[in-house]
């Protein structure tokens, strides 16, 4: 069957390729329409995208008909990835007909074929280029069972609709692109919006008591822009204190944007850190602004650096010495001004000591340390905040009122150590709320598993990581009478540098040396 004329075909086909914003919506328009003067069982429009190693990844951007390949869920990720091999033998099978438009009438098809459309042994195929772009190559792929299906009537119907395919393979791309960009600034503002109210929703509680020192030298520090390093053991309120420096800060209307170092993949630190270019690695369909560059004009909040490798050190140096950065895939060097705020519950300076931080970050993080006190050193500030948290906890409940507590419970509460300090402390309140059901909070021993009771009724730590590792070093001292280096010394026996045990020992205050 032939159409009235090839402009009349023309006609009808860009009416319907144009037909709609949701290319799959319009190819299926234009499916409908074209088989009935041109053969196929299936029509996809395709994209070959350069891989970095001289491969290729190829795209479906929209299909209709037979499936003969296997479609991700995702129109974003390559249906297949072909290597350099793979990409030669495919130039040389298309080499032999180079015209806009090659045809396989049931041919011997390549591998790299076979690898795209796995289902495709029994098919005649014609596929048309319809304009490359920023792509290696954009294709229209017709496709029909059986033998010489395509012959020139065919071929030229094909060849008259390159335009209205090629524009609407342009549109889609840019389509593709806006809803990427969409998603990747919705992102980004929940981020923003994430960081903000972790930034607004924090009460320090302390300040005229406990914390009475840190505050006097956060309001020091917070008139300068000098990077702050915060150190203080796990749940002493490192990330509220790093917020308040920030929100006092000449920078306060800037963002304060927090990295969690110990919970970034290796594999995406750069990435994540400074961003990436679209392209740079496989499924960066397009630009991503680092956690650098959403700071920029406001503070960044480094949290357990400690926990970063050596290689991320380096990296991170550089940023903090030069103020300047480059995205991932990016050849573009950006410049940045933010604050740099830095917290960690372990030893810095031993770890230099030791070869596992760097001395010079080292430097470059500690212009204005700040150590923040355990609970147990600051005991007068556990009634406000068990008040805080009882109203805070209550709201997020959407408990009726704010209980107080159960007669005696206060006296236990300030009798435990609070090895998990601060946030330890909220959780135990947390549930003491739970379980009260808006009536009077009583929080029994067992909501505090690191406890044990006198005779007397005192509450205890019961050996803490601390008190656990103290012990043993000192039993190891007594057993090997004060001898640390050599054969059968302590460093010898707890598989240590001699040198890091000492500084272990210094730590926990037990003296050493070979007895008499």
């Amino acid at each position: 069957m032939k159409p009235g004329s090839t402009e009349e075909f023309f006609r009808e086909v860009a009416l319907r390729i144009h037909s709609s914003l949701d290319i799959s919506e319009a190819l299926k328009a234009a499916f409908d329409y074209m088989r009935k003067y041109v053969p196929m069982d299936m029509m996809g429009m395709f994209l070959a995208k350069d891989s970095g190693d001289g491969g290729l990844e190829i795209f479906s951007v929209a299909r209709y008909g037979k499936r003969i390949f296997n479609e991700p869920t995702n129109r974003r990720e390559p249906i297949v990835w072909l290597s350099s091999e793979d990409v030669h033998k495919l130039e040389a099978f298309e080499g032999k007909n180079r015209s806009p438009i090659k045809v396989d009438n049931f041919g011997m098809f390549p591998e790299p074929i076979l690898k795209i459309f796995p289902n495709i042994e029994r098919y005649s195929l014609a596929k048309i280029d319809i304009g490359t772009g920023s792509f290696r190559e954009c294709s229209l792929v017709v496709a029909k069972e059986g033998r010489n299906i395509y012959k020139t009537p065919e071929v030229e119907l094909l060849l008259s609709i390159r335009e209205p395919f090629s524009i609407a393979m342009s549109n889609a791309i840019r389509y593709l692109d806006l809803l990427q960009l969409k998603e990747s600034l919705a992102d980004e503002n929940q981020a923003m919006r994430t960081d903000l109210e972790r930034v607004d929703s924090e009460l320090i509680v302390g300040t005229e008591f406990g914390l009475r020192r840190v505050m006097e030298m956060v309001n020091i520090v917070a008139k300068t822009t000098s990077p702050v390093l915060l150190l203080g053991e796990t749940g002493t309120g490192k990330e509220i204190i790093a917020k308040r420096i920030h929100q006092t800060s000449l920078r306060r209307e800037g963002p304060f944007v927090r990295v969690q170092c110990g919970a970034m993949p290796e594999s995406l630190l750069d990435s994540e850190l400074f961003g990436h270019e679209k392209g740079a690695f496989t499924g960066a369909v397009s630009g991503k602004k680092g956690r650098f560059e959403r700071a920029n004009n406001g503070t960044i909040f480094l949290d357990e650096i400690g926990e970063l490798s050596m290689e991320a050190q380096v990296k991170l140096l550089r940023v903090l010495q030069e103020k300047e950065y480059e995205r991932v895939g990016g050849q573009q060097t950006l410049k940045v001004d933010v604050r740099v705020i830095a917290a960690t519950h372990r030893n810095l300076l031993e770890m230099v000591r030791s070869g596992k931080f760097r001395e010079d970050l080292w430097f470059r993080l500690n212009v204005f340390p700040i150590e923040l006190p355990p609970l147990r050193e600051r005991k007068e500030d556990i009634l406000p905040l068990i008040q805080y948290f009882i109203v805070k906890k209550s709201r997020e409940l959407n408990l009726k009122a704010s209980p107080g507590l159960a007669p005696g419970t206060l006296e236990r509460l300030m009798k435990y150590d609070w090895p998990g300090n601060v946030r330890e402390l909220q959780n135990v309140v947390e549930r003491g709320l739970i379980v009260s059901n808006g009536r009077h909070v009583e929080i029994p021993l067992d909501y505090m598993p690191l406890r044990v009771v006198s005779a007397n009724g005192a509450v205890t730590v019961e050996q803490t990581l601390d008190a656990l590792v103290k012990a043993h070093l000192a039993r190891m001292l007594e057993k090997t009478n004060g001898r640390i280096e050599g054969p059968g010394g302590a460093a010898e026996i707890l598989g240590l540098n001699s040198s890091t045990l000492r500084g272990k020992l210094r730590k926990y205050k037990i003296s050493f040396g070979k007895k008499s």
